[in-house]
């Protein structure tokens, strides 16, 4: 996959740069950890899906990739094949998005409704 990653991300990083979106879905581990993984030193910290999905991240202003983007992290959708549990809340988590972005109310819902980045946004 780290192959598959560095070959397709030069792609990637020019479709952001000519697409210049607001927000980004990002959809499993590897994609998730594309955008919010840090490096320390020699080390890379990872963050866990379940820890994150569904919640907004502003990216950074000095972003290597997406420079002040929303995003949003999702389970990829062939993790809700293998759990029920995680298929409910892929359910939740796209339907509260749509559900938002149709209202006009901006991505701030559920567990994230007190974050900063969604106060005065509800």
């Amino acid at each position: 996959k780290a192959k598959e990653i560095e070959a397709c991300q030069q792609y990637l990083i020019d479709e952001i740069k000519s697409v210049q979106p607001k927000i980004i879905i990002a959809m499993g581990d590897k994609a998730i950890n594309w955008f919010l993984a840090v490096k320390v030193g020699r080390k890379t910290i990872k963050v866990k899906t379940s820890l994150v999905h569904g919640r907004p991240h502003v990216l950074a202003a000095d972003h290597p990739y997406a420079p002040g983007v929303t995003l949003v992290p999702w389970y990829h959708p062939a993790a809700g094949f293998r759990s029920p549990r995680v298929l409910k809340e892929i359910t939740v988590d796209a339907r509260d998005f749509y559900t938002r972005l149709e209202q006009g109310t901006g991505i701030c819902y559920g567990r994230e409704a007190n974050h900063f980045f969604c106060q005065g946004r509800r």
